[in-house]
């Protein structure tokens, strides 16, 4: 069994939200404190880590595929926000996120 992080890259779009926000040149918003760490993974080392899957088998049944980044909700969008848009970011109530239409909460 696989559990992967976020996954980046190619098409998908977690990360969409922040992306569209900064090309508006909108602040970006950072709900709650942004502290949370996020494991995130990019597609193609999930791929790698599947095809080596594939090609030996592990000794252990579960595997944690995440990157070594370590980066907190705030700094990944302070990032967005400085490389693609304004630099200026807002900090909104996490229970506000559930407000905005563009993002979906999986169950």
């Amino acid at each position: 069994m696989i559990c992967c992080g976020l996954i980046y890259g190619q098409d998908e779009n977690i990360f969409h939200h922040l992306f569209k926000t900064a090309w508006h040149n909108n602040d970006l918003p950072i709900y709650g404190n942004g502290r949370n760490i996020l494991p995130t993974i990019h597609i193609h080392d999930l791929g790698s880590i599947i095809q080596n899957i594939a090609d030996q088998k592990p000794k252990v049944k579960y595997i944690l595929a995440v990157d070594d980044s370590k980066e907190s909700l705030k700094r990944i969008t302070k990032a967005i926000s400085k490389n693609l848009g304004t630099g200026k970011f807002k900090v909104v109530q996490k229970e506000d996120a559930l407000l905005n239409k563009e993002i979906s909460v999986r169950k």
